[in-house]
């Protein structure tokens, strides 16, 4: 599980360093407040990205109209990025799985279980992992005396 999690930060970090340098480039006024809520919102699967993105949209409106379009352009491109492919590569490694089983463990999860499965296949993956590991490991150090 504590795999799942420092993917899910490490990606979070990625997510808030890009949106950084674009509102930075941009020169869009509270850049460093909203790439922290950025990687504050990135630990919040499938809705935190569109609503960090929804709330950089209205900030720009409100602080620079004329640029809205490009800060939502490229809310989607960081997005696009990051999660296909930075952040396959990222979980896959972190949590020891190939990330072809991670997108198949993802459409799976959402066939059966709707967008609630999407969102806890991995970390309900990564917790079996976790007891099947613990389990083989002490029954190979001679535990369960």
């Amino acid at each position: 599980m504590e795999c799942y999690l420092r993917a899910k930060l490490i990606l979070g970090l990625i997510v808030g360093v890009f949106v950084y340098i674009l509102l930075t480039i941009l020169r869009i006024d509270f850049a460093l407040p909203l790439a922290v809520f950025a990687v504050l919102m990135d630990l919040v699967p499938t809705i935190g990205p569109v609503l960090v993105g929804g709330l950089a949209v209205l900030v720009t409106m409100a602080t620079s109209p004329d640029k809205f379009i490009w800060v939502g352009i490229g809310y989607v491109v960081i997005q696009l990025l990051v999660s296909n492919l930075i952040g396959l590569k990222i979980q896959g490694s972190q949590m020891k799985i190939h990330p072809a089983f991670i997108i198949m463990l993802t459409v799976l999860g959402a066939y059966f279980a709707g967008i609630l499965g999407f969102i806890i296949v991995l970390p309900l993956t990564m917790a079996i992992l976790g007891i099947f590991r613990y389990l083989r490991d002490t029954t190979r150090d001679g535990g369960f005396s």
